[in-house]
């Protein structure tokens, strides 16, 4: 299948996601049928969580859920570092603390890009409404440290010792 820039939640319709869930190895078999869509804008993208049916021939891990995040602006106020993250930057980095991304494409006239990716809803929340905490602090630092560490060559973190914060052991390196 020849990658398509979604640009309108339209787009993003039963024959593209099941083409494009087939192609990330999501779906082995059958067919996904009509597709509910849940739509939010902000200033620099679309947010459209959809909502998966299959048919009786499905197979696979089948997500029931979907987020499609579409950046598409006529003024092309934005870049494509976002996309590059998950189609370039991480792509076949088994350990990247990532969001799982199913299908990433990007197009550089007019600009604009999609990014298909797991629907975290169900385990994850609004991160401004989280108290600050140590434990939030190292996770994060973790995090940062793993995916900054590909980059660091093979024994980047492995050799940090762990960081001791109030006498006590606070972050641990990944």
């Amino acid at each position: 299948m020849a990658a398509r820039c979604i640009t309108s939640p339209d787009q993003a319709d039963a024959e593209w996601l099941t083409e494009t869930l087939i192609e990330a190895a999501a779906l082995h078999s059958g067919r996904i049928t009509p597709v509910e869509r849940d739509i939010q804008s902000s200033n620099w993208s679309r947010s459209v969580w959809l909502q998966l049916r299959y048919d009786e021939h499905a197979s696979g891990e089948m997500p029931s859920s979907l987020l499609l995040k579409i950046c598409a602006d006529p003024a092309e106020s934005f870049g494509s570092s976002e996309y590059h993250y998950y189609a370039r930057d991480y792509r076949g980095y088994a350990g990247a603390p990532l969001v799982r991304c199913y299908d990433a494409v990007c197009q550089p006239a007019p600009r604009a890009y999609h990014l298909l990716l797991a629907d975290l809803r169900s385990t994850h929340g609004d991160g401004f409404q989280v108290a600050p905490t140590l434990e939030l602090a190292c996770a994060s630092a973790d995090a940062l440290g793993r995916l900054h560490a590909r980059y660091w060559g093979a024994t980047g973190l492995a050799e940090q010792p762990p960081l001791i914060v109030d006498g006590r052991r606070g972050c641990r390196h990944a």
